[in-house]
């Protein structure tokens, strides 16, 4: 995993609420994005982490049986996630 968000003025958690739409997810829901994203909130402890699954390989390293973290989902559109994530081009090609 190496994209992530950090939004500056807002936690994760707020952002995500504001900007995408909590899914229900397991491994064979990705789909090709139609605009949007599919993003990770994993529960580390004590800090939270947002990661985005730019294709399918990254978006399938969230559903590893060895990673127990507790995980929600969202779908995130591509132009909102392209204002939080810098480095977002280098990641994300569309197809």
């Amino acid at each position: 995993m190496g994209l992530y968000i950090n939004p500056k003025n807002v936690s994760k958690e707020e952002w995500l609420k504001e900007n995408g739409m909590s899914i229900s997810c397991c491994p064979n829901h990705y789909k090709e994005n139609n605009g949007y994203l599919y993003v990770c909130l994993v529960d580390n402890g004590p800090f939270s982490a947002a990661g985005v699954a730019y294709n399918q390989k990254e978006f399938m390293e969230f559903f590893s049986q060895t990673d127990t973290r507790p995980k929600k989902f969202y779908a995130v559109p591509i132009v909102s996630l392209e204002e939080v994530c810098p480095d977002f081009s280098d990641y994300y090609k569309e197809n």
